[in-house]
């Protein structure tokens, strides 16, 4: 099972991009744990300077973008 965590300031567009990872992950069946973090020690430790970002399994694989669902579906792979 994948540990996805969509990381943001607690803005609009940053849950905005956690329901859309959601609904990629329910649409395509990816076994997958999914948690919204507002935690900036935690982003910092991570080298996250910009958000929304997308970690998965401990990498981060998006930051300082709105990303596609296309482009979710293959950061999730």
């Amino acid at each position: 099972m994948k540990e996805v965590i969509v990381y943001g300031s607690g803005c609009p567009a940053c849950h905005k991009l956690k329901a859309l990872v959601d609904d990629v992950v329910k649409q395509n069946k990816i076994a997958a744990n999914i948690e919204y973090s507002s935690d900036f020690v935690e982003m910092a430790k991570l080298g996250i300077l910009s958000v929304p970002a997308i970690v998965v399994d401990g990498k981060v694989k998006s930051s300082g973008a709105f990303p596609g669902r296309d482009v979710i579906l293959k950061l999730l792979e």
